[in-house]
């Protein structure tokens, strides 16, 4: 059935990288607490990095247009890594100070946020994403074929559109094949055809 071939499709896209930049850039040493971030001179153009005098590793960066977003810079897996905490802003510099904390302690007991953040974001990739996802990714992809996936998606799967990708289970699919079949499933030119559309755009 196509919606097999779409399923099997979608689980087996690249999903998205999350990059942590290693640090390649030197900047100043200062107390980051609010008087001094507040006063922290905006760059024209390259982001400015400033780095706590007291945490290893905290620091802020300053883009030219003014956001200032605090970061954790520690070694990971064998390689320094930048980690993302939060805009000044939206946290305070001490809030910053204590998830930067709560990080390093981590990272000091063999964790790796890292790791764990971007596992936690695939896992909350929906059937709906990874679809929209691999419509931009297959632009090559022909008329027909796009009528029949989204007929598929929009009615065998239409309740599974918020549902996790990685949540469903070849058991799943099996079921609701079996369920299809029963109720009448989809179109019935839609059958039959599985094997050229899936050859015809890979």
């Amino acid at each position: 059935m196509v919606y097999v071939v779409v399923l099997i499709q979608l689980s087996t896209m690249r999903l998205p990288r999350f990059k942590c930049l290693p640090r390649t850039d030197k900047g100043a040493t200062v107390k980051l607490k609010k008087g001094e971030i507040d006063k922290l001179p905006i760059p024209e153009v390259a982001p400015a990095f400033y780095r706590d005098d007291e945490l290893k590793g905290f620091g802020v960066k300053v883009f030219a247009s003014g956001v200032k977003s605090f970061f954790l810079e520690k070694r990971v897996a064998g390689k320094v890594k930048r980690i993302s905490i939060g805009r000044y802003g939206e946290l305070t510099a001490e809030q910053a100070r204590k998830q930067a904390m709560k990080l390093a302690g981590e990272i000091a007991t063999g964790g790796d946020p890292i790791a764990e953040k971007k596992e936690a974001e695939l896992k909350a990739i929906t059937l709906g994403q990874a679809y929209a996802d691999y419509l931009s990714a297959r632009k090559d992809l022909k008329p027909k074929t796009l009528g029949d996936y989204g007929r598929v998606i929009g009615k065998a799967f239409a309740d599974w559109n918020k549902k996790p990708l990685l949540s469903i289970t070849k058991d799943m699919v099996g079921k609701r094949h079996t369920l299809s079949r029963r109720d009448g499933g989809l179109h019935r030119g839609e059958r039959g055809k599985v094997k050229g559309t899936h050859a015809e755009n890979n």
